[in-house]
């Protein structure tokens, strides 16, 4: 009787052991989820904050790197920063949001960027130039 009741015992330690792993893996397994998702939006952010001052209506509905938009102002030698840039391409949309008129003195127009890429889409807005 002692003997099984040991055998009982390593039986329920191996299943409760097998829970925990088991719900360990699946908890690593959502924080590299999390993770990646996380840094394919701080990639998306800091792309569209490099670019958003260069971004004009000749870029609407154009589907463009970072390095393509930014080439063109910015000589660019490293090829290790160009290749950063040329990794992902954005579908750029560029449109007339709203205009602000103040005491009929001036008027800010201000438009809104949205980039998007296979993963995430942000949008932002700029002082029409």
């Amino acid at each position: 009787m002692n003997r099984s009741f040991l055998l009982i015992e390593a039986i329920m330690a191996i299943v409760i052991l097998s829970f925990s792993l088991v719900g360990l893996l699946q908890l690593n397994s959502t924080t590299i989820d999390m993770l990646a998702f996380v840094s394919s939006r701080s990639s998306l952010y800091q792309d569209a904050s490099l670019v958003s001052q260069t971004i004009t209506k000749d870029h609407n509905k154009k589907i463009k790197s970072a390095y393509d938009i930014v080439s063109k102002r910015y000589n660019i030698d490293n090829l290790d920063v160009k290749q950063a840039l040329s990794k992902d391409k954005y579908t750029i949309k560029v449109e007339d949001y709203s205009q602000l008129v103040f005491a009929d003195i001036f008027t800010i127009d201000i438009q809104k960027i949205s980039l998007s890429n296979k993963k995430n889409k942000i949008q932002m807005y700029k002082l029409k130039p």
